[in-house]
C-alpha cells in the first residue's frame, strides 16, 4: 500500500511511528505515510487519532498510548514489522553461527564442546 506525496508527487512508502500531542502525550505505533525524497508525512488514520485524542481529552504529564490498541490496521502493520525484524534477526544468528564453525574448521584447535558453548552463548544475546 502505497500513495503519491502531495508535495513532491514521489511515492509514500508506511511506517510506523510515535507521534506527540501537546509535546506530552507520546502516541506509539502511528501508521504513517512517509516521503523519502521531501520527508513529508500524512498520518493514515488521523481521523481515528483524532477521536482517541479528544475521548481521553486530558491526560497526564508524559502519558503514553499504544494506537496498535485502539486500531486494527495499525495492529496489522506492528505484527508485518516485527515479524519482519525476526526474520532479520534470524539472518544475524544464521550469520554469526556460520562465521563460527567457519572458524572452527580454520582452526581445529576448539573442540566441539567448545564451539557448541560459543553458539549458545551467540544465540542467547538475541533471544530474550
Amino acid at each position: 500500500m502505497s500513495k503519491k506525496c502531495i508535495v513532491c508527487g514521489s511515492e509514500m512508502d508506511i511506517t510506523i511511528r510515535t507521534v506527540f500531542y501537546n509535546k506530552q502525550v507520546k502516541i506509539h505505533n502511528v501508521p504513517v505515510f512517509s516521503c523519502d525524497s521531501c520527508s513529508n508525512n500524512e498520518l493514515m488514520e488521523k481521523g481515528k487519532l483524532t477521536r482517541i485524542i479528544n475521548r481521553y481529552g486530558t491526560f497526564e504529564l508524559e502519558s503514553e498510548l499504544s494506537f496498535d490498541k485502539f486500531s486494527e490496521l495499525a495492529q496489522l502493520i506492528v505484527m508485518g514489522y516485527n515479524e519482519q525484524n525476526a526474520f532479520s534477526m534470524n539472518d544475524v544468528i544464521q550469520h554469526e553461527v556460520m562465521e563460527l564453525v567457519k572458524s572452527f574448521f580454520v582452526e581445529e584447535s576448539i573442540d566441539e564442546k567448545r564451539l557448541s558453548e560459543i553458539i549458545r552463548e551467540k544465540i542467547s544475546r538475541f533471544v530474550h
